[in-house]
């Protein structure tokens, strides 16, 4: 009976991690394809970056949610020190608050990049209207205090919506 016991439990466990192992295999294709907005399917397009490939050892500096007028011109002033550059992810609002932080940030090299006007999460409770406005407003401010136009762009939090 004891052995009986213990067959019974390897073949459990053996069926448990087949189907783990199957469901880890088909997870991704399921995900995809049921969720359009998870990483994978948007990479696959090129519509999303979270990465880009290369030969050689990089690492890419971002800095969101500024300028912060405490915070952001310690930022520069290292990455001065170390001749380093970095993309800064930048609110409209905040920006309207300390254009002169954007313009340093703009004649030290560093690329400026748009990260919305509020910072207010762009989920299903914005129409596509008011997801435009946040985006445009920020190209326009950041326009209007560097000449520079924004060419990328984060989403609060991550979040998306692919319409």
């Amino acid at each position: 009976m004891k052995n009986l016991n213990i067959r019974a439990s390897k073949l459990l466990f053996v069926r448990s991690v087949v189907i783990v192992c199957l469901l880890v295999a088909v997870m991704p294709v399921m995900l995809v394809q049921a969720a359009p907005n998870v990483r994978y399917y948007y990479e696959s397009r090129g519509d999303v970056v979270w990465e880009a490939p290369s030969k050689e050892k990089q690492v890419a500096l971002t800095f969101d949610d500024g300028p912060d007028p405490t915070d952001t011109p310690r930022i520069l002033d290292l990455l001065k020190k170390y001749d380093a550059k970095a993309t800064f992810f930048v609110m409209g609002r905040k920006a309207e608050e300390h254009p002169d932080i954007l313009r340093r940030a703009a004649a030290e090299g560093h690329e400026l990049a748009n990260h919305t006007f509020t910072h207010r999460m762009l989920d299903s409770s914005f129409t596509a209207e008011q997801i435009r406005k946040e985006i445009v407003d920020t190209q326009e401010t950041i326009f209007a205090a560097t000449g520079v136009r924004a060419r990328l762009f984060r989403p609060p939090g991550g979040l998306f919506n692919p319409e």
